[in-house]
């Protein structure tokens, strides 16, 4: 088994500065879950991701998440792939994938930027080959 000296976590905005558009994509949602039936404080004002949360706190217990994933995963991949065409790497980000590559100690770079947008992340911090490029 390999042991990693290290791992990486980039949360959406530590190491690639994603430009959302939170507004316009909460308020699509607001409808959509709506839509759905959904009612109560936390789908009028909830954020991006409470909405999801929220709504998944609900149908899983109903295992109904494949109801929500159908209905709202095509939105969210929506505005996810819209934040990542705007992305750009925070300064001294990029020399991280490339020394996690290097020889020596193992380190990992995990980036949480959507579950349709990996093959398209890898760009801004150049993921090297073989080296996941999103989780």
């Amino acid at each position: 088994m390999r042991r990693f000296a290290a791992a990486i976590f980039d949360f959406e905005g530590t190491l690639v500065d994603f430009q959302w558009r939170l507004e316009p994509a909460e308020a699509e949602l607001r409808r959509a879950f709506a839509g759905m039936g959904f009612a109560g404080e936390a789908f009028a004002r909830g954020n991006y991701s409470g909405m999801w949360n929220a709504a998944a706190d609900l149908l899983e217990k109903q295992g109904r998440m494949a109801e929500l994933r159908r209905a709202l995963g095509p939105v969210y991949d929506r505005w996810d792939a819209d934040a990542l065409s705007r992305r750009a790497p925070r300064a001294g980000a990029a020399g991280l994938p490339r020394g996690s590559a290097a020889p020596g100690p193992a380190a990992g770079v995990a980036r949480l930027i959507g579950r349709g947008a990996p093959a398209r992340g890898r760009a801004p911090l150049r993921t090297p080959r073989g080296q996941p490029p999103g989780a």
